[in-house]
């Protein structure tokens, strides 16, 4: 999903995903400092019942969502540094029953109802801080890409009396 600041694509990522799946989306807020640990998981210690240290797999949202069989949400993922973009490309194209190797995690079984869905704010004179997705990236993207505009005036101001509405079409409002 892609369009201007404020046209509401993360809302309507997270309202499809639940929709279409049941569940809530896990969430990737892509920035500059987005790090693989961010979005794969990390390996952590804890202790265990008899006081020795034990190593666990700590998931980051796109393995939970994968073994969890569930969407993840990659907001502002033209924010992400390239290199983070090309680690995910290897996820594009797998399906339920496939077998992820997670950086430093060991492996997934990617579960029915895993989805990956991508919001930008593409390059332009308003956000010329944007890069440019990588053409390998990009192609991924060239079949499955919609734009989100910007609410038509009178859509939104029948959406704002519907929100202002009571439940018997009255709306209370001053002078």
């Amino acid at each position: 999903l892609h369009g201007p600041t404020g046209t509401g694509k993360t809302s309507l990522a997270r309202y499809a995903a639940e929709h279409f799946t049941g569940k809530k989306a896990e969430m990737v807020y892509c920035n500059p400092q987005t790090r693989e640990s961010n979005i794969w998981g990390k390996t952590g210690i804890r202790p265990t019942e008899s006081g020795a240290i034990q190593t666990v797999d700590i998931y980051g949202p796109l393995a939970r969502a994968m073994q969890e069989g569930k969407a993840v949400i990659f907001d502002e993922f033209t924010a992400l540094p390239k290199e983070q973009m090309v680690f995910i490309k290897g996820v594009f194209n797998a399906k339920p029953g496939d077998t992820i190797n997670v950086v430093g995690n060991g492996s997934v079984e990617i579960q029915p109802g895993f989805q990956m869905i991508f919001t930008a704010n593409l390059k332009s004179d308003k956000n010329p801080e944007r890069q440019d997705l990588p053409p390998e990236i990009a192609r991924e993207f060239e079949q499955n890409n919609l734009e989100v505009k910007y609410t038509p005036a009178d859509e939104a101001y029948d959406i704002m009396l519907a929100r202002l509405m009571n439940p018997d079409g009255s709306i209370d409002l001053s002078d």
